[in-house]
């Protein structure tokens, strides 16, 4: 990680996807790399350790994008905590593929400072959590403009271009998809 940084002094965005990794390692990574913007953590195996995920969340204060797509490891309803506390500048979040975020993440996010520089949210193949919490999440953050779920197979004809997936293992109906939609349309200048 320090050789990294050392290289890389500049390095605002890393990918790491699909690898192994030990605890710790994300921590020792993240806090070598002051300028980091945009982070991504796809498909890693690893169990976080504390520091792991205490890094994340402190590094939330100054990054602008975090992926943890398919990293149902690290992402959790206590992640999700922390950042909310400490990311007010991320504008872009994606929990793709995180069974264990739940409708505590989406009330947690829906009251806290981090909400108000929301831009776009990913809760695809989140299966824990329901509308009724992603409608308050919806409602309470005023720059949603762009929310990636799972979407019945009706809904593809809609105008919503994030009704692109399909799973019928959703519970969201047509009308709960309009009412988002109509949340969040004059937000994208519909």
């Amino acid at each position: 990680a320090q050789q990294l940084a050392y290289c890389f002094p500049g390095l605002r965005e890393i990918i790491l996807t699909g690898m192994a990794a030990e605890q710790g390692a994300i921590s020792a990574l993240l806090s070598a790399l002051g300028n980091l913007k945009e982070l991504t953590l796809g498909s890693l195996e690893l169990s976080p350790s504390p520091e792991d995920e205490r890094a994340i969340a402190d590094k939330g204060s100054t990054l602008k994008c975090l992926e943890l797509a398919n990293s149902a490891a690290i992402a959790t309803d206590a992640l999700v905590e922390r950042l909310s506390l400490q990311a007010t500048g991320l504008e872009h979040l994606s929990l793709y593929g995180s069974g264990l975020v739940t409708d505590e993440s989406m009330r947690t996010l829906s009251n806290s400072p981090c909400r108000l520089g929301l831009v776009e949210l990913d809760l695809t193949f989140c299966t824990m959590v329901t509308f009724p919490a992603v409608l308050q999440l919806v409602q309470s953050c005023p720059r949603l403009g762009s929310l990636g779920s799972e979407w019945p197979p009706e809904a593809l004809d809609k105008p919503f271009p994030e009704c692109e997936r399909a799973d019928a293992e959703h519970n969201f109906a047509p009308d709960e998809i309009r009412q988002l939609q109509d949340i969040m349309r004059p937000r994208r200048g519909f």
